[in-house]
């Protein structure tokens, strides 16, 4: 449905965009990862139409709708959005801003104008998102959350080949965003529409996602699962970037790898890698790092010293940074009732199996 090919994207003489490519399927919703100003929210307002790139193609259910030579204007392009403000019309209500995004102009206010089949699409919607009890009521008598159901209602009213989000959770608590984000997907998917989001939180782009882009400094780093962004990083910065990981150094040793751990033959590196990589950086998350005294040795693991630097309390469990002999850190997590105190040494196992190495670079 989406096919973004080489986009580069300047404002004067800064590069914003480098590059990026990725595909949506059909019925998919693809999530763009990444901190503020990594070019996210500018590569949205291209497949937009708000912006154009200096370089590459947006094509849209194979149609090219964007090129460094063509622009086919918003409008044109069959495309829905949800701003992150919600951007609904104060003076009118739930029932009339729906009925603005399918019919346009007067008729969203006029019902005597609005066909029998629109006015039974607006009803679906409205029933769709949960406000059947709040159809007349107005933007300021409705919570954030409601408010952008109202949003997303307008935006797929007319059944766009592609809906687009930015940052839609953004100004909402947290508690209501993870529960609304498991509701949009829902309400999407049940709609069968195409759709690409941008966020910054991690938790939203794992609940909405079928693929995850992860962005940095106008890059696209990956383009993959959520499964495999998580569990195969393309490059260190995903691996740092995604989850509670952290790097420790290691070296490729023949077929091994040696680390502060000590040797073992896991990795991900291909063949041609492995012979030109000497010095590697190696992924280590806290589901992978065990207290030997808590939990014991279990196969494919390692075990090295270490020193609790930090302990922070999380509810169901303790969160502990782990100095090692190296100076290195990693981080694992205990059960709450377990007992141990920040300067304690104590043995540390990691279950090699869940390797994953990057080649360090000069």
């Amino acid at each position: 449905m989406l096919h973004v090919e080489s986009i580069y994207k300047n404002f004067g003489q800064t590069c914003v965009l480098k590059d990026v490519s990725f595909t949506l399927n059909q019925g998919d919703i693809g999530c763009l990862l990444g901190a503020s100003g990594c070019g996210k929210t500018t590569l949205l307002r291209i497949v937009a139409g708000f912006e154009q790139q200096n370089k590459g193609d947006v094509s849209i259910n194979g149609t090219i709708v964007s090129s460094a030579t063509s622009h086919m204007q918003p409008e044109h392009r069959n495309v829905g959005m949800v701003f992150q403000d919600y951007a609904l019309f104060p003076h009118l209500t739930v029932r009339q801003n729906i009925a603005f995004g399918l019919t346009g102009k007067k008729q969203y206010f006029f019902s005597r104008k609005r066909t029998a089949q629109q006015e039974s699409r607006i009803d679906a919607m409205i029933q769709l998102v949960g406000l059947g009890d709040h159809a007349h009521a107005y933007p300021h008598e409705l919570s954030g959350g409601q408010q952008q159901r109202v949003a997303l209602a307008r935006a797929i009213a007319p059944k766009p080949k592609l809906l687009l989000m930015d940052e839609p959770f953004s100004n909402l608590d947290i508690t209501l965003r993870e529960r609304l984000s498991v509701e949009m997907r829902s309400i999407i998917k049940k709609e069968a529409i195409t759709a690409l989001m941008v966020t910054h939180n991690q938790s939203e782009a794992f609940a909405m996602g079928d693929s995850i882009g992860i962005m940095n400094n106008g890059t696209l780093h990956q383009w993959a699962s959520p499964v495999e962004v998580y569990q195969s990083p393309a490059t260190p910065f995903v691996a740092s970037f995604i989850g509670e990981g952290m790097l420790v150094s290691g070296k490729h040793v023949g077929k091994t790898v040696e680390t502060v751990f000590g040797t073992h033959t896991k990795h991900s590196l291909s063949d041609s890698e492995q012979d030109s990589s000497k010095n590697i950086s190696v992924l280590i998350r806290p589901e992978h790092v065990a207290l030997c005294n808590s939990s014991g040795l279990v196969d494919s693991s390692l075990a090295t010293t270490a020193t609790i630097d930090q302990i922070l309390f999380r509810g169901a469990h303790k969160h502990c940074r782990l100095k090692l002999k190296s100076g290195e850190y990693v981080a694992t997590n205990i059960p709450f009732d377990q007992h141990f105190a920040e300067g304690q040494q104590v043995c540390v196992c990691y279950n090699s199996a869940y390797t994953s190495c990057f080649k360090q670079t000069a």
